[in-house]
């Protein structure tokens, strides 16, 4: 009784995997070049200047520690406008006499009670 002999078809496999590896380096490269140019080119606009919320620009250097500064306070100065906005809102709805909040205490008249 003889075996058959199975037919070799490793011939191409190395050339492929090495083909394969080639792409897969040049998308990843690829990729960290896209990267590297999107944050170049947002660093040149950063390094315009900001404003601050006086409408004055910032003089600091982007990624020093008082430019970080700059920024937190703006940010904390943006916060609390947003704060004081909402509060003023918020204090206008409550007084006014058209309003749901004027309304609570559920589905009966409590001023009956």
């Amino acid at each position: 009784m003889q075996t058959e002999k199975i037919p070799d078809r490793q011939h191409g496999a190395a050339a492929f995997e090495v083909l394969a590896a080639i792409v897969v380096l040049v998308l990843i490269a690829g990729a960290g070049a896209y990267v590297v140019h999107r944050d170049h080119n947002s660093s040149k606009t950063t390094n315009l200047g900001t404003l601050s919320s006086d409408g004055q620009a910032t003089a600091a250097k982007p990624g020093t520690t008082s430019y970080i500064d700059e920024v937190t306070q703006q940010a904390a100065a943006t916060e609390q406008n947003t704060d004081n906005s909402y509060d003023s809102q918020y204090q206008q709805a409550a007084t006014s006499a058209n309003t749901a909040m004027s309304n609570l205490g559920g589905a009966y008249n409590e001023s009956t009670l």
